[in-house]
């Protein structure tokens, strides 16, 4: 049997005394320490990654939500007491980005995206989505304001993000998938495609309307 990549937290887990959700959360900051062992200028060694999982073991048996994090922040600015500001070195170690589909519950059918960008790649984003996401209000032949935009900052993003990504697939500039040109391919009946009704389905199972956005990609 392999043995625990945390031992203490694990014995912290059989035991009952920690849930689920405070194993993840501690889990996630000892992994993303343990990311930063290879990086000089920091407090992060073996041994203090023990002292640190041993600390969080016993903290996540009394406390767990904002406090737990709060207790996580405070062991990480003990670890990187600088923060990574101007370590390239330790934001590169850390840096990371998944975007996955939610296969269950309200949101199914949806994506979840988390990371964390280096300082330069999130410069690169915000010069790229901030100008699309501004406020586009309809206005008449005169430029009155008839309709202020009613989506919120979080919905502005997302869809300031869709639309760069369109521009880009419509650009034909990315590398090749699979030999052929990268493209959002949907696999639909002609009754569907014809009328841009229904839905389609993508090369990796996901259900994606017809109508709209779905339609003018590839």
């Amino acid at each position: 049997m392999v043995p625990p990549r945390y031992p203490v937290v694990a014995a912290a887990q059989a035991s009952g005394e920690v849930s689920w959700d405070r194993i993840d959360l501690v889990t996630k900051a000892l992994v993303d320490w343990e990311k930063l062992l290879p990086v000089d200028g920091n407090n992060v060694t073996v041994e203090t990654l023990a002292e640190a999982e041993e600390l969080l073991a016993g903290q996540a048996r009394v406390f767990g939500g904002r406090q737990l994090g709060q207790v996580i922040d405070r062991i990480a600015g003990w670890l990187v007491p600088d923060g990574m500001l101007d370590d390239r070195a330790a934001q590169d170690a850390v840096r990371e980005l998944e975007v996955r589909p939610i296969r269950r519950g309200m949101h199914k059918g949806m994506y979840r995206v988390e990371g964390r960008l280096t300082g330069d790649a999130g410069a690169k984003a915000l010069a790229m989505l901030d100008p699309l996401a501004k406020p586009q209000p309809v206005v008449d032949e005169s430029g009155r304001v008839v309709e202020r935009d009613h989506r919120d900052r979080g919905q502005r993003m997302h869809d300031a993000l869709e639309e760069a990504l369109d521009r880009s697939l419509r650009a034909g500039e990315l590398p090749a998938h699979g030999g052929t040109p990268a493209t959002l391919i949907l696999i639909a009946g002609e009754d569907e495609f014809v009328a841009g009704t229904g839905a389609g389905v993508t090369e990796t199972g996901d259900v994606l309307p017809m109508e709209g956005g779905a339609r003018s990609v590839g």
